[in-house]
């Protein structure tokens, strides 16, 4: 098992995503993986996949189907954030 190298992206479901209201948010996130022209002796099968959630920088929240996924690939509890990201409303 590893972690793909698949093309990823994200749409928002949730319209208003204002972030003072409690109600949950929804995005749609899909991946495409390149064929390659080797085949790859194992063969492709789908392994799942892993969420997780940050906000300012600090992990939120991790959930993953199957769970297992969380211990094979732990997140950092924090990561980088770009220039002038604290200063920015959310979109």
């Amino acid at each position: 098992m590893r972690p793909t190298d698949a093309r990823t992206a994200y749409d928002w479901l949730t319209r208003d995503r204002d972030w003072t209201d409690p109600s949950p948010k929804f995005l749609a996130a899909t991946y495409v993986r390149p064929k390659t022209q080797i085949v790859s002796p194992e063969g492709r099968r789908y392994g799942g996949f892993a969420v997780h959630v940050y906000f300012d920088g600090q992990l939120q929240d991790a959930r993953a189907n199957p769970p297992e996924l969380l211990t094979l690939f732990p997140a950092p509890d924090q990561v980088a954030l770009p220039p002038n990201t604290a200063t920015s409303p959310p979109h």
